[in-house]
């Protein structure tokens, strides 16, 4: 559990011989891809195989992990160099969504697959209503157009909302 809360940043600050969160992430990463794909695979059986990917992508991305780790507070348990504080203070998701891979990677060490399961289901599964009904109309012309030969779309840029990190 430890390492899992230890950015790669905040190794110099450290006394012993640590290592940081990545190898963690690593492994958490794959177990919550596969914990994923099993859930849907049960969930959805008459759905096919791109429909399940489409929609493990919409469920396991930097913004969706980020803002689970901030529904746990994990940010407050991190221990990271000034810096990387600071761009997690300026809305970065990528630590956070790192350290919710690192979380799980260790979960998975210490208690195994169904401690993981469990927690993932109540964390990440429970978001699948939002995910089917929320639409990613650039990815839906995208298809459309490949389907019909259209080639690529084009996007100009009109105009620009919201803070750096999620520009609308």
């Amino acid at each position: 559990l430890f390492q899992s809360i230890v950015h790669r940043s905040y190794l110099p600050f450290l006394t012993l011989e640590h290592e940081s969160n990545e190898r963690l992430e690593f492994l958490g990463d794959a177990v919550l891809n596969f914990i994923i794909a099993e859930q849907l695979y049960e969930m959805f059986p008459e759905m096919e195989e791109g429909y399940l990917t489409k929609l493990r992508s919409r469920l396991v991305n930097r913004r969706t992990l980020a803002q689970q780790a901030r529904a746990l507070n994990l940010s407050q348990f991190l221990l990271l160099s000034s810096s990387a504080a600071h761009s997690l203070d300026a809305g970065s998701e990528s630590i956070l969504a790192d350290a919710f891979e690192a979380l799980l990677g260790a979960m998975y060490l210490d208690g195994g697959i169904g401690v993981v399961r469990k927690f993932v289901q109540r964390h990440i599964l429970t978001l699948v209503d939002q995910v089917l009904t929320d639409n990613n109309y650039k990815s839906a012309l995208l298809e459309y157009a490949q389907a019909h030969e259209l080639g690529i779309p084009y996007y100009a840029v009109t105009n620009e909302d919201g803070p750096e990190h999620d520009r609308r």
